[in-house]
Parts: C-alpha cells; structure tokens; sequence
C-alpha cells in the first residue's frame, strides 16, 4: 500500500509538467492576408499559417523565417 501512495505522488510532476508543454495560445489579432500568404508560399493548411503567426506575434516574415529555419 506504501508503494501506491508513492506512485501516485511521483505522477503529479509529470502532469504538472505536461500543463507546462499546453500554454495558452496568445489572443493575436492574425490578419487574413497573411494567413493567405503563408498558405500559399509555404504550402500549409490556413490553421497551420494561423498558429505559425501566432506564435511569432502576426509578424508574417518572422514566421516565416521560422519556418524555412526550421525546416533546414
């Protein structure tokens, strides 16, 4: 029974750690343009181009940058 106990605290970290990985998605006004753009140049979906924008604050050419960076 001791070891139940200790199983199931050693779980909580990894939970917590888990809602670390899960951050809220920023509220960026992301204009359609430029979800357009990516779309088309780097051959995504328009909800890949949304979130790519997203994370890099609705700036199309650091997600841009980002993108072709990582793609390397």
């Amino acid at each position: 029974m001791k070891n139940l106990g200790a199983a199931q605290s050693q779980k909580t970290p990894s939970s917590a750690a888990a809602r670390k990985e899960e951050a809220p998605k920023k509220l960026v006004k992301v204009d359609q343009a430029d979800v357009a753009l990516l779309a088309d140049q780097l051959d995504l979906s328009k909800t890949k181009a949304t979130e790519l924008l997203r994370a890099h604050d609705a700036d199309a050419v650091k997600a841009m940058t980002a993108w072709v960076t990582a793609a390397v």
